[in-house]
């Protein structure tokens, strides 16, 4: 049976309507998982921000900077695990960050070893999402990056990039005062990067592929 003209026109008006309805539903849903998001990331940091100062004032100000065999760190994940061998942290959580490159899963394993073995297990490669600038003291510059989101040293430095695909470049910054900033602009990032030229930039640990 064939449809009259007006209920053909009400019907593909109606499919727009809908059509139009979900998009901007979806949008609206996209920009709220957006925000929470961000929400996330600076309670994690601040999270972070605290333990390293805390660590700090019983190590005369100084951040992590070595291992307990006193050989250097290679990624940020080492400078992190020092945080659990100190007895400040015993849960991971703040370092992951679900649905990025860096990270694996849904969550961290939970699994962080024991003094025994100085917390080896703890932020393992694919629980971290954060680089760390590391050689820093508790009363260095306020503006001096500490924190933020991961990428490679090779990338700093103008070397082939290894970093996972879909890896950021400095979208979330997180200040030695414990301010953060997200999405900065790009005059922002570049004189980050002039900064950070001094400063030794450790890279979150590649997760296993």
């Amino acid at each position: 049976m064939k449809l009259p003209r007006k209920a053909w026109i009400s019907l593909i008006s109606l499919i727009l309507g809908s059509t139009v309805v979900f998009w901007a539903a979806k949008a609206r849903w996209e920009r709220f998982q957006a925000e929470e998001s961000m929400k996330h990331r600076m309670r994690n940091a601040y999270l972070i921000h605290q333990a390293l100062f805390a660590y700090a004032s019983s190590h005369d100000g100084v951040f992590p900077n070595q291992n307990p065999d006193g050989s250097d760190f290679k990624t940020s994940n080492e400078a992190f695990r020092q945080l659990f061998v100190s007895g400040l942290l015993d849960d991971e959580t703040m370092f992951f960050e679900a649905g990025t490159p860096w990270c694996v899963g849904s969550k961290p394993d939970g699994d962080i070893g024991g003094p025994e073995d100085n917390y080896a297990k703890a932020v393992a490669p694919g629980e971290n999402f954060w680089a760390y600038a590391t050689g820093q003291i508790s009363t260095g510059s306020a503006t001096s990056p500490l924190l933020m989101d991961g990428h490679t040293a090779e990338r700093l430095n103008g070397q082939p990039d290894r970093r996972p695909e879909g890896a950021w470049d400095y979208r979330v910054i997180v200040w030695l005062d414990g301010s953060v900033k997200f999405s900065p602009s790009e005059e922002e990032i570049s004189a980050l990067k002039t900064g950070l030229s001094t400063l030794n930039i450790l890279p979150p640990a590649l997760p296993a592929k």
